[in-house]
């Protein structure tokens, strides 16, 4: 008689043991989903805007990247050149100029990186520091590049800024994709918004000519 029922006992645990096995996996694959989704709140995100993309700010702590000369050239491109053009805005945190005109900065950042313009904030040490500057932007949630000057002298401001030029500070610096500088607005005043708009347009049109 056992013997007569082991084989619809055995496919009785069989089935039994295959159906908490498909429940097992389909609560494996939902804790898998919600784990993915959870791990990119708070990153920078790609939303859409109209019928373009559009970046998202990012409230993670600002990344504090060190900068020295070779970095600089690294940053422009130099030799062997860049794919887009880039914006550099120097400054340090203790200016209240610079900081005011931060937002500009960010706002030139959201609207035209999808246009083919890169952003990128330079400080300058010893005047900051890495503590500093993250005090000044994290409430800023920016995703622009944050870079740390280690020094700025003489040779580093022929080399990369203008000639003869004694350094200043809120200064914006527009070169073409070869690091090449192609404008520079050093007067605090002339700093807006719409100022680097149109100085972002023109960078961005030789771009496309070349």
């Amino acid at each position: 008689m056992l013997s007569a029922l082991w084989p619809n006992i055995v496919d009785t645990d069989w089935r039994r043991l295959n159906t908490r096995w498909r429940q097992t996996r389909a609560l494996l694959l939902c804790v898998a989903i919600v784990g993915m989704a959870l791990c990119t709140v708070g990153r920078a995100t790609v939303v859409p805007s109209g019928s373009k993309t559009r970046y998202a700010r990012s409230d993670q702590p600002p990344v504090i990247r060190p900068l020295d000369f070779e970095g600089m050239k690294t940053l422009l491109g130099r030799p062997g050149g860049r794919r887009r053009p880039i914006v550099v805005y120097l400054f340090y945190t203790a200016c209240k100029p610079c900081t005011d005109r931060l937002r500009d900065l960010q706002r030139l950042f959201e609207d035209y990186q999808i246009k083919g313009l890169d952003v990128a904030l330079v400080s300058i040490a010893p005047m900051d520091d890495a503590a500093k500057l993250l005090d000044v932007l994290r409430p800023y949630n920016t995703s622009i590049p944050i870079f740390l000057l280690d020094s700025l002298d003489d040779d580093f401001a022929e080399e990369f800024f203008m000639p003869d030029w004694e350094p200043i500070v809120p200064s914006v610096f527009f070169y073409n994709s070869a690091g090449i500088l192609q404008e520079a607005v050093v007067e605090a005043d002339s700093i807006n918004y719409s100022s680097l708009k149109r100085h972002a347009e023109k960078l961005l049109m030789r771009a496309h000519k070349d």
